[in-house]
């Protein structure tokens, strides 16, 4: 089906059937001014009697034809019976008013050239042919066309920041022209970036969609590498505005940090926004447009820190500190204060896989929980999960640690004085993961256990695995009895099992877990889900949920 749509009842009233003759000869713009000496009167031309088109009586100097050019096809608009306004105190039209005559089913999935009646064509004659340098949809209802010493011309809000050669005269009888979007390009606009990127050209990584685990690794560009290669080089600049060629996009007031961007994908084919991860997605409306066509650069608010945020916390990873200034994040409440959210601070390091890693928390006094209290017991630290559900909030006026009370944690980790103190994230070992089930909360080395050897169902050509059975796992953290329970395992990348798919203890004992890559296998597929997904690596927690009765 053509994209030009069926035009209005009352533009199809006012369509002229007789196109403006006229003879000028100079062109529609210079390279110095765009202003030309090109009239183009009313009296140049012959047009339809509307005055019996209900109540449509087109007048001087309005009854006028302008042509709109879609998909190869022209269709006249007569001016004098669409809806005026002013521009630079004078009456005008809209551009969008034009536009609309063609009742476009996607008025984003075109750039917007003008054409004077003398044949005058920016595109060509000025812009090298750059489609990026044309409006789209979301410019043109800042531009209009106004009557200027007796020439139609095209004018543009100074916003806009518009060259003179998109400014054409000779617009009675000119042509407005809407050229499709490549369905794998879109325009990437940011400060004085304005470029159109071919996504078919750029090199792909293969990413499954976190909200579809069960589906195929999809071929997608990373978006930081299209904004790269549009040739913004501070991306970190700006928060990122993604419009579809639907016009859906994201709420101005949630509008995508560089920091996820530099997590978030674009498929070539439908141009498509995905994730591989949910914690650079976000639960507000909406980044995971798809048909993307314009990607806008919006200048990133400056953060001046106010008292008594002005603060620093160090984030200390590895033989890494960094200090992160508490006044640039977003605030939350905890019990009834004004509270930073600890996934807020650690954010800030933009780690691939938090979840592995153990949370401790240092005073700037010295103070270390880890070691003065739990005897370098790993096991006893916050991990990430539960980071969600942890803030800095202040405390007669000390910087204190604070936790939600259903996590249980002893008043050790309420950690004061954390103004310039450490929140040092000490990494998972290879070859350990948490067991949390009821009042167990153990750290257990797959290393140290006894393993079997096992083939996995599902590759039976391959060598039995030296894998240990995940009971085993259980009863080494101290679980005697885990038939009460139902499990769920989560990966150092924070993908799990849903919580409506939690494996049973029947099937827990017909799981292996094979502990150099940590990863869940059977032997049998009766014991396996036909539903997303037990087979994970690289898990880092198993955590048991009583059993619904």
């Amino acid at each position: 089906m053509s994209a030009k749509g069926t035009f209005s009842i009352l533009a199809s009233w006012c369509l002229a059937m007789v196109l403006l003759s006229c003879s000028d000869d100079e062109p529609g713009g210079t390279a110095d001014t765009g202003l030309d000496a090109v009239t183009d009167l009313t009296g140049d031309t012959t047009q339809p009697d509307t005055s019996d088109q209900e109540g449509c009586i087109p007048a001087p100097p309005w009854d006028v034809v302008v042509n709109l050019d879609i998909d190869g096809e022209s269709t006249p608009v007569n001016l004098g019976c669409l809806e005026r306004t002013t521009f630079d105190s004078q009456d005008a039209i809209r551009l969008t008013r034009v536009v609309e005559t063609a009742a476009l089913e996607a008025p984003w999935n075109y750039h917007y050239n003008f054409i004077g009646s003398d044949g005058f064509n920016p595109l060509i004659d000025r812009l090298e042919n750059d489609l990026a340098q044309l409006p789209y949809f979301g410019e043109i209802d800042s531009g209009y066309l106004y009557w200027d010493e007796g020439s139609l011309r095209v004018g543009w809000e100074e916003s806009l920041g518009f060259p003179n050669s998109l400014k054409v005269r000779g617009m009675a009888g000119g042509t407005i022209e809407l050229i499709e979007f490549d369905p794998t390009s879109l325009i990437i606009h940011a400060g004085e970036i304005r470029s159109l990127v071919d996504l078919s050209t750029m090199d792909t990584v293969s990413v499954v969609d976190y909200r579809h685990p069960e589906e195929d690794p999809v071929d997608v560009v990373l978006l930081a590498d299209v904004l790269e290669e549009a040739g913004l080089t501070d991306g970190a600049a700006f928060d990122y505005k993604i419009t579809g060629m639907d016009g859906f996009s994201n709420n101005d007031n949630n509008l995508m940090p560089f920091t996820h961007a530099q997590h978030a994908y674009i498929q070539p084919d439908g141009r498509k926004i995905l994730f591989d991860d949910e914690a650079w997605d976000t639960e507000e409306c909406c980044w995971r447009v798809r048909d993307v066509v314009v990607i806008r650069g919006i200048p990133a608010e400056e953060c001046i820190p106010e008292p008594p945020w002005d603060v620093e916390v160090n984030l200390k990873i590895g033989e890494t500190s960094t200090p992160v200034n508490l006044g640039c994040l977003e605030r939350t409440t905890f019990e009834s204060q004004d509270a930073v959210q600890l996934t807020q601070v650690v954010a800030t390091a933009e780690l691939e896989t938090p979840w592995s890693y153990h949370f401790n928390f240092i005073g700037s006094d010295g103070f270390n929980p880890l070691v003065e209290r739990m005897d370098n017991d790993l096991a006893g630290l916050p991990y990430y999960g539960e980071l969600e559900l942890g803030y800095l909030y202040w405390d007669e006026d000390a910087l204190r640690v604070g936790w939600d009370a259903s996590l249980g944690f002893p008043g050790f980790l309420k950690v004061s004085g954390m103004v310039g103190g450490t929140i040092e994230l000490i990494e998972f070992d290879s070859a350990s993961l948490i067991v949390q089930v009821g009042e167990i909360r153990e750290l257990v080395d797959l290393s140290t256990l006894t393993t079997t050897e096992v083939v996995d169902y599902r590759h039976p050509e391959d060598d039995p695995l030296a894998v240990v059975p995940l009971t085993d796992v259980l009863e080494e953290a101290g679980l005697t009895d885990g038939s009460g329970f139902d499990y769920k395992l989560t990966a150092t990348d924070g993908f799990a099992n849903g919580d409506d798919n939690l494996m049973p203890f029947t099937n827990a004992e017909h799981a292996y877990i094979e502990p150099t890559e940590r990863k869940i296998i059977f032997a049998e597929e009766s014991w396996d889900t036909t539903v997303c997904c037990w087979r994970i690596k690289d898990v880092v927690l198993i955590q048991g949920v009583a059993t619904q009765q």
